[in-house]
C-alpha cells in the first residue's frame, strides 16, 4: 500500500542521490541546501531522496534539543564531531564504530493536496518503504506512533521531521550496528550492568539479527520499498555545483557555528537518543 490512510503519491520520478561519508556539519549544510533549494523557487524540482553517512565519527543534536543532554566534555575528548540538525528529535551517534554503522535516510518530497495534514499521519506515509525495506532483509519490524520503528519493541530507526507550508523533510537513522559505550558515555550515562541490560531491551540492530547485511543489500531494499511504496521512478543524480556553493555558505554562516551548535534553549527531549 503506497501511503497512509487513503494517502497514496501519485506515481511520478524521484531523484535519489547516493551520497558517501561527509563530515557532520557539511553533511547537514546539504540537508538543508537541498531542501531551500526545493522551498526557495524550486518548482518543478522532483521530490528527493539522500542516503548519507557521516565521518570522522559524530553526534548529531536535534534542531530543538538542549545542548546539555549530551556529555560535551566526553565527545571533545574522544574526536567525535558535533553537528545540529534542521530536524526535531533527540542526539543519534553516526559512524560509530565504523563508517558504514548507520545510515541516514534524508525525504524531501512537496505536500500533495491529500497529504497527512498531522505529523504522526506524515511520519507513518513517510516510514513506508523503510519498514519494506527492513522486513525485506529479513526484519519483522513495526511502524510505531511515536516514529519509531521497532522489532519486537526494541527501536532499529529513528524519524525526525521539519515541515514547511509546501515542503516535508523527514530524517531517518537506521542502525546496522551501534557500540554500546560510546552512546552511553555521549548521553551521560554509565556503563553498569543495569543500565546496559536496560539500553539492550530498548535498541537492537540490524547485524544482530541478520549478520551477514551488506549496506548494498539494504540500499537495494530501500530502493525496492521506495519504487513500491512511494509509486516512483528512481533517477540518480548526485549533488550539483549550485547546491554544494549554497551547502558549504551555510556551513560557514550556520552550521559550524557554536552559537548554532551549542544552543541550550532547546525544549529537553526526555530521551537523549531519537
Amino acid at each position: 500500500m503506497g501511503g497512509h490512510g487513503s494517502f497514496t503519491f501519485p506515481a511520478g520520478r524521484w531523484r535519489l542521490i547516493e551520497d558517501g561519508a561527509y563530515p557532520v556539519q557539511l553533511g547537514l549544510a546539504i540537508d538543508e541546501a537541498l531542501l531551500d533549494g526545493m522551498t526557495d523557487g524550486g518548482k518543478g524540482r522532483p521530490n528527493t531522496v539522500r542516503f548519507y553517512q557521516f565521518a570522522p565519527p559524530s553526534v548529531v543534536v536535534g534542531c530543538n534539543q538542549d545542548i546539555r543532554e549530551v556529555d560535551l566534555p566526553f565527545i571533545k575528548s574522544s574526536g567525535l564531531q558535533l553537528g545540529r540538525r534542521i530536524t526535531g528529535g533527540g542526539a543519534i551517534i553516526m559512524g560509530v564504530p565504523r563508517d558504514d554503522s548507520q545510515l541516514g535516510i534524508s525525504i524531501i518530497c512537496v505536500n500533495e493536496p491529500d497529504f497527512p495534514a498531522k505529523l504522526g499521519g506524515r511520519y507513518a506515509a513517510l516510514s513506508l518503504p523503510i519498514v519494506a525495506a527492513l522486513r525485506q532483509v529479513g526484519l519483522p519490524v513495526e511502524y510505531q506512533a511515536n516514529s519509531d520503528i521497532t522489532l519486537h519493541g526494541r527501536k532499529i530507526a529513528g524519524q525526525a521531521m521539519l515541515t514547511t507550508a509546501n515542503i516535508t523533510f523527514m530524517h531517518s537513522t537506521i542502525t546496522i550496528d551501534y557500540d554500546l559505550a560510546t552512546m552511553l558515555r555521549v548521553a551521560g550515562k554509565t556503563s553498569d550492568p543495569a543500565t546496559i541490560a536496560a539500553f539492550s531491551e530498548n535498541y537492537t540492530t540490524i547485524r544482530e539479527h541478520v549478520p551477514e547485511i551488506t549496506m548494498e543489500r539494504l540500499k537495494a531494499a530501500l530502493k525496492t520499498g521506495l519504487e513500491r511504496e512511494f509509486h516512483a521512478t528512481l533517477a540518480a543524480r548526485p549533488i550539483d555545483d549550485q547546491e554544494m556553493l549554497r551547502a558549504r555558505r551555510l556551513l560557514v554562516e550556520k552550521h559550524s557555528t557554536d552559537a548554532y551548535i551549542l544552543d541550550m534553549d532547546g525544549a529537553s527531549m526526555g530521551s537523549c537518543f531519537l
